[in-house]
């Protein structure tokens, strides 16, 4: 995922700077987000929110234990 991660975020960062630079229309963002998608922004979205839940179960679970 680090990697994967790593990657993404670049594409992200020059993807934004060169919006707002004027290097590219704010209609390519669409197709970074096509770009995103395929490089594995869906993967890590999914394990991101599949970490969220087991935090927020354990949270939870310590949250009722202190009652």
């Amino acid at each position: 995922m680090k990697q994967k991660s790593d990657q993404l975020q670049t594409l992200e960062k020059t993807t934004y700077n060169n919006i707002v630079y004027g290097r590219q229309s704010v209609d390519s963002f669409d197709a970074f987000v096509k770009k995103w998608k395929a490089q594995g922004g869906d993967e890590i979205t999914k394990e991101v929110n599949q970490w969220y839940k087991t935090a927020a179960k354990s949270r939870t679970e310590i949250l009722d234990n202190l009652k």
